[in-house]
């Protein structure tokens, strides 16, 4: 895929719900891209709870979730692996305002977990489930961020 044809899949609602590994791979870089950029124009309380709840949202939902390849069928419930940030819960439930830097890096390492975990995915619907469920979480928060810095 070239990149004008990937970059105009991006802004294809219809191509991003299908998409494969390689698009939604760029889908999600632009998505976390968008959302440091958003927060690099406020780092308010407000809004590093949110960029957390997407780092925090991506990180349970894929690279802590055993399950993740059964898609829908997997278990809510289910054993997940240790998080990367013993705070996460703490920032995500608001009790604590993370750090700029430690969230910033928490972000990039959650990206880089689940780009690789991307990868090495069944590239079936329910192998690229969370992915895309994912995709539309942080795409929603972005939003939401945006919003509450009145960026839009």
């Amino acid at each position: 895929m070239s990149f004008a044809a990937s970059d105009r899949a991006l802004d294809n609602p219809q191509a991003i719900r299908h998409a494969g590994p390689d698009l939604l791979s760029l889908a999600l870089i632009d998505s976390r891209n968008h959302l440091l950029q958003a927060l690099g124009q406020g780092e308010t309380p407000e809004a590093l709870h949110k960029a957390a709840l997407a780092g925090g949202f991506q990180e349970y939902w894929i690279a802590r979730n055993v399950m993740r390849q059964q898609g829908e069928g997997a278990s809510a419930s289910g054993v997940r692996l240790a998080s990367v940030e013993p705070d996460i819960q703490a920032w995500c439930q608001a009790r604590v305002v993370p750090p700029v830097a430690a969230l910033r890096s928490y972000l990039q390492d959650t990206l880089e977990t689940t780009l690789d975990l991307l990868g090495a995915s069944e590239p079936t619907d329910a192998g690229l489930y969370f992915f895309r469920l994912s995709l539309q979480y942080e795409d929603r928060l972005c939003e939401s961020l945006q919003q509450h810095l009145g960026l839009v």
